[in-house]
């Protein structure tokens, strides 16, 4: 009898501490997306810029003269996993001029301090 009291209060305990193990969770720490991004070594070069107040530009161009451009908001989708940048409509004649970006919703995957679309990645600076 006191043997299977022995074992019977061994198997709680195992019980009890994969429960508590179980319940643990884990926390990640914040995501700091912040900051430029950029291609390198590409022919048509990004800059994606960052800021702590939800906002951000967004530009391409070659060598330095900018094909297109925006600006606006961006989000981080729930996983955290995935930054949206939303380009705001500032002028309605603004479509028109040549640096109009007609992507006016960009998705990136964040990737080890890189932002990932397909076979676009931007590293960052």
């Amino acid at each position: 009898m006191l043997q299977k009291n022995r074992i019977m209060k061994k198997y709680l305990l195992l019980v009890s501490l994969v429960m508590i193990i179980l319940s643990c969770t884990v926390n990640k720490s914040p995501i700091n997306i912040e900051g430029k991004y950029l291609t390198e070594g590409k022919d048509i070069n990004h800059y994606i810029e960052i800021s702590s107040d939800s906002t951000f530009i967004y530009s391409t161009g070659y060598a330095g003269s900018s094909l297109s451009e925006c600006s606006g908001k961006w989000k981080l989708n729930n996983k955290k996993d995935t930054i949206e940048l939303l380009c705001e409509e500032k002028d309605p004649l603004e479509s028109l001029t040549s640096t109009y970006m007609k992507s006016r919703i960009n998705k990136f995957k964040i990737s080890n301090g890189k932002l990932v679309n397909g076979k676009l990645i931007l590293h960052k600076k």
